[in-house]
């Protein structure tokens, strides 16, 4: 839902109950907690009729009862019990088995609890109960015939069983990016409802399980989509695919093509047509002024009506009786009155069985349009003169053409040429025109009063109004407009090939964000220019430190030497004591004491500013050595800087050339979608009234949701404008074209099954060799369609992530580890570079599309 409007994670809330639920081993007791005080499991016979498999017996318990702890994600005791391989590989304590040994197989020991740590422990966190003697007895048959791998190729079987009637549930939905459809899975059938027509919805059916039986009945009756229930959906971007995804599987479903499914080829140009309401017959108008009736069916010409002499511009069937639309050629056209109008200004009414005149009416003015009103018992015409005339349809009144006959009713307001008629069908009682003069007006048949006048802006060439009375559409100036008719407001603009918009929708989309990417990336260049500059002017200022440094050092050495030698020369002064001398005398004592300690003092201070100019010398060399260390430091750093600044350079570059790329492929599609701004000349309208078509010069036929005016779809074939295209009540259209052709297309798409992902396509019924573990429970695609991404895996063991190639249905990569339980939801970013997974692990992971 997209993918050109932003689609939200499709898997809500109600799945991860729904995983929960059913993943959980729900374990009914006699009010008594579980404890690990139990009797020891004794195993018990088993009596299978052939050797126990490894996939199809063994590993269904371990993932029931042993994964939540033992697998790749959370190997307590760093034992692994997913593959054999694994198993064989042991744990903390060893070995797990002994080949022919199961009572020596420590496997065994704890799962019969005859070991210190029985398995699984009770109570545990996974709700995990113990083995019963079954499992118990095909573990140690197992053991007892060597713990063998099961032959190459051996897949599990899976023992299916019908769906209960009575299980109704809807685990998975999703709407088209266009709005056109839904789809749901109910159970494990799957839906698409066509909101064109609310009471049209579709059952898909995969071929491959008709044939199905079950106790030698249809396990499906009626069909069915899946064989176990649907758990995800999505549809492809350009809504021509639809996956679903069940267990261990997913299914492709893709639209049908929408080309004609039936075409008829003309003598020659059509001018104007009109068809009956069951599409049958063709009433065609050449420029030869002959006006031919056709069967669609085989494209052969039934009758020919002549009469006009100039060319035909208006005609219109409507049918006498219901009951005709099912009889054959004859009988039905006894019940069909043909009117026509052409620029000899006259009225001509046709009886259809023989292909003969009712009458001609001479009028005023050259014809553009005529239109029966609801009973048929009156005509209504449209002149170039700007009036609307009413006629009363009644062969009596006409018997000479060659005056012009009297109108019961002249309709005027109007100031240019009257150009269309469209009834109002739902009051039989009002009438649509549109001129040259750039109106649109509704009016009153009872006495032709102007009930609402709408301005167009441009010369009006064709109008419509819906069955149920509630739009008007007019076309002209090459745009079509939709009107509310209750109040005369306009609804929408519809102009141009819708298609063409979706993609010029698309570059500009692209373009913007190219270019805030590319804003990003000049940020990052001129923040990362910041820090080259920062870093050269921190070199600098590190270079004039060094130097700043290294004139200190040198500075702090000489006065380190200054007070080394200052000291030694105090240190030589040290006083003598006279040793000759046997008596000294107390002035001598104190003298000698004086020189004492004035020397003490003096070499106290000397040592005091050595060790203080050591100390400045010790800090000069850190400071130099610092110097040195951050100038090495910031130059490395300083290459690294000029590195970085380089690739943001590039990137810049790359991201400004892709820029100019997308900008060029814009301006490509803003031509072409021009180009396309074509006239529409046929208007219509569904028999339910809420679809508009239309079609004219642009050689498509487009499909509107009269609601609102959003574009549904389109149907491209013809080469040459479209005069004519009519939507049936069966929803099949009718076109007409100046190329000669007359197609049928179906509206209604059917939606065919078209493959499976993840078993062997030869062999689409057999999951137990799928590449999905469990059940996907989201799926989506990437915007281009080529890529599918599927996320499931199984509950509290593991979180699948695998995206597949669409178009071969291969597996294109799994990423490793991508959660520890269930993905839940899963979604491609709109360039489909990027994906995003959200797991019941309670994390929401961004991944790498590529890698």
């Amino acid at each position: 839902m997209n993918k050109s409007i932003d689609k939200p994670l499709r898997n809500s809330f109600l799945f991860l109950i729904f995983t929960l639920f059913i993943s959980a081993n729900l374990v009914f007791a006699d009010n008594e907690e579980d404890s690990d005080e139990e009797v020891i499991v004794k195993p018990a016979k088993v009596e299978l009729g052939r050797p126990v498999s490894f996939g199809k017996d063994i590993l269904p318990i371990f993932k029931a009862k042993c994964l939540a702890c033992h697998s790749s994600s959370e190997a307590e005791s760093e034992v692994n019990l997913e593959s054999l391989e694994t198993i064989k590989k042991g744990g903390d304590s060893g070995e797990l088995f002994v080949v022919k040994d199961p009572e020596k197989s420590l496997l065994y020991q704890v799962v019969t609890r005859n070991a210190d740590s029985p398995m699984p422990p009770l109570p545990n966190e996974a709700e995990a109960t113990i083995l019963t003697p079954k499992e118990v007895g095909l573990i140690r048959q197992w053991i007892l015939e060597g713990a063998k791998a099961d032959p190459k190729g051996m897949s599990r079987k899976i023992n299916w069983r019908p769906v209960p009637a009575q299980v109704k549930s809807i685990y998975s939905l999703d709407i088209s990016n266009e709005g056109r459809f839904v789809a749901y899975g109910r159970a494990n059938q799957i839906y698409v409802q066509d909101l064109l027509s609310s009471e049209q919805s579709f059952k898909l059916l995969d071929p491959n399980l008709a044939g199905i039986k079950y106790h030698d009945k249809s396990m499906y009756p009626g069909g069915a989509a899946h064989r176990d229930s649907v758990y995800s959906l999505s549809f492809s971007d350009d809504g021509q695919w639809l996956a679903s995804g069940g267990y261990r599987v997913v299914k492709l479903w893709k639209r049908s093509a929408k080309a004609p499914n039936h075409s008829v080829k003309t003598d020659q140009q059509i001018v104007k047509s009109a068809i009956t309401s069951d599409g049958t017959i063709l009433a065609e108008a050449g420029a030869d002024h002959v006006i031919r009736l056709r069967q669609l069916s085989d494209g052969k010409v039934i009758k020919e009506l002549k009469g006009h002499t100039d060319l035909v511009t208006g005609i219109q069937i409507r049918s006498l009786s219901a009951d005709s639309l099912n009889a054959d050629v004859s009988k039905k056209l006894a019940a069909l009155e043909l009117v026509s109008v052409s620029k000899d200004q006259t009225i001509k009414v046709w009886n259809l069985t023989d292909g003969s005149l009712k009458y001609s009416l001479k009028t005023p003015s050259i014809l553009n349009a005529v239109l029966f009103n609801k009973d048929g018992s009156q005509i209504l015409t449209a002149g170039i003169d700007s009036v609307i005339r009413l006629w009363k349809n009644d062969p009596k009144l006409y018997q000479d053409d060659s005056k012009p006959g009297k109108p019961v009713l002249e309709i005027k307001g109007h100031s240019k040429s009257v150009t269309s008629l469209a009834l109002v069908e739902s009051t039989g009682t009002q009438i649509v025109s549109g001129s040259e003069d750039g109106t649109v007006r509704l009016w009153n048949l009872a006495d032709g009063k102007e009930l609402k006048n709408l301005n167009h802006q441009s010369s009006v060439i064709s109008v419509a109004v819906s069955s149920e009375g509630k739009r008007i559409a007019s076309s002209g100036g090459n745009i079509v407009r939709l009107w509310n008719l209750a109040d005369g407001k306009q609804v929408a603009e519809l102009k141009g090939d819708q298609n063409l918009q979706i993609k010029l929708k698309k570059t500009e989309d692209e373009v913007t964000v190219a270019k805030q990417q590319v804003a990003h990336l000049t940020s990052i260049v001129k923040a990362r220019e910041k820090d080259v500059k920062d870093r050269v002017e921190t070199i600098k200022k590190s270079k004039t430190r060094k130097i700043e440094t290294a004139k200190k050092l040198k500075e702090a050495k000489t006065k380190e030497k200054t007070e080394a030698d200052s000291l030694e020369k105090v240190k030589k002064e040290a006083p003598q004591a006279d040793k000759e001398k046997k008596k000294i005398t107390e002035e001598e004592k104190k003298a000698a004491k004086k020189k004492e300690d004035d020397f003490k003092k003096k070499l106290a201070d000397a040592e005091k500013k050595y060790t203080a100019a050591k100390d400045a010398l010790d800090k000069a060399i850190l400071s130099e050595k610092s110097a040195v260390r951050a100038i090495s430091l910031n130059e490395k750093s300083l290459v690294g800087a000029k590195k970085r600044l380089e690739l943001a350079k590039a990137n810049e570059k790359t991201g400004t050339e892709y820029q100019k790329t997308l900008e060029t492929s814009q301006q490509t599609a803003q031509k072409l979608f021009t180009e396309s701004i074509k006239n529409s000349s046929t208007l219509q309208f569904s028999a339910n009234g809420k679809t508009l078509v239309t079609s004219g010069d642009l050689t498509v036929i487009q499909l509107w949701y009269s609601e609102n005016g959003i574009f549904v779809d389109s149907f491209s074939a013809h080469s040459k404008p479209i005069t004519q295209a009519q939507i049936l009540a069966d929803g099949r259209i009718v076109s007409v074209s100046q190329d000669q052709n007359v197609f049928i297309w179906n509206s209604i798409p059917k939606w065919e099954y078209a493959g499976v992902i993840g078993p062997n396509s030869e062999k689409p019924l057999d999951v137990g060799q799928s590449q999905l573990v469990s059940r996907v429970m989201a799926v989506d695609f990437s915007s281009d369609g080529k890529l599918l991404v599927t996320g499931g895996g199984a509950p509290s063991r593991n979180g699948e992530l695998k995206i597949w190639n669409v178009s071969n249905r291969k597996l294109i990569r799994t990423i490793e580890k991508a959660h520890t339980d269930t993905v839940m939801g899963v979604e491609f970013s709109y360039d489909g570079k990027k994906l995003a997974s959200a797991s019941a692990d309670k994390f929401v992971k961004v991944f790498e599309t590529s890698t």
